[in-house]
């Protein structure tokens, strides 16, 4: 990931030399521009009618392309390196998602073509990569610079040749947009989690709040006298319920028991 070039650079780049190649002098074609290794290169070649002493004027026009132009009898060429990459993304690696359906979507709706669309997952990462198609203006490459100007995005693959319709140009380009994968992100994590689920019941051991010793009983000697005050009153003793009978009652039971005797 690190040494993968930065896409916003060569975004800027591809439309600069884009623009140099719509512009040469009479006699010389512009053929491409192309991503070559770390460098980005425009290729010109000379048409029957094109003269070298044409071109090497049309660059004293230009000084700043002279130390990355090389004129030859049949060709024009220009190399410009490119420098960043994506070292400044490496602590700050990101969920690939939602990052990738937005930029797919948004290329979608502007009309260019999805192809080759590959996920690699690495131990750490993840990478998307997909083919972007169309036949259009080199305008179009400044909202591709908006669109991934904040997103750890590289390009592997740049074509740009002229379709033959004047202003406008086949152009595909091979994004790759790299994210955390989810699974590492599960294993960074759970370490801290095992550690909270063994280390938090020992603190809380440590910082409960402990019992005090248990205070000793003393024993109860035989002859050692046992307070009964708070025992209940004993139950209190009623006399006997007698019944008296009246004189008509009394005759009643005389006359039964004397029946009982005689039977």
């Amino acid at each position: 990931m690190n040494q993968s070039l930065l896409a916003p650079e060569i975004l800027h780049h591809a439309l600069s030399l884009g623009a140099i190649g719509s512009g040469l002098p009479y006699g010389w074609q512009f053929k491409t521009v192309s991503l070559q290794g770390d460098t980005i290169n425009l290729t010109a070649e000379r048409t029957p009618d094109g003269q070298r002493t044409v071109i090497m004027s049309w660059l004293k026009q230009y000084p700043q392309l002279l130390p990355y132009s090389q004129v030859s009898l049949e060709s024009l060429s220009m190399t410009i390196p490119l420098l960043q990459t994506l070292q400044k993304w490496h602590d700050k690696i990101m969920p690939i998602e939602p990052s990738l359906s937005s930029v797919i979507d948004t290329q979608v709706a502007l009309g260019w073509q999805m192809t080759d669309l590959t996920t690699d997952n690495g131990l750490v990462s993840i990478t998307s990569r997909w083919t972007a198609t169309k036949e259009t203006a080199l305008s179009e490459l400044v909202s591709f610079h908006q669109m991934v100007s904040q997103l750890p995005v590289t390009i592997t693959q740049l074509d740009i040749t002229p379709s033959g319709t004047v202003g406008y140009f086949n152009i595909q380009i091979r994004f790759a947009l790299m994210g955390q994968n989810k699974r590492f992100i599960m294993k960074k994590y759970m370490k801290w989690i095992v550690l909270c689920v063994v280390t938090l019941p020992a603190i809380g051991y440590l910082f409960y709040p402990q019992s005090s010793a248990p205070t000793p009983v003393p024993p109860v000697s035989q002859y050692q006298s046992i307070a009964t005050s708070s025992l209940p009153e004993p139950p209190q003793s009623h006399p006997s319920i007698v019944i008296k009978l009246d004189s008509n009652a009394e005759k009643i039971i005389q006359k039964s028991m004397s029946w009982f005797k005689e039977n």
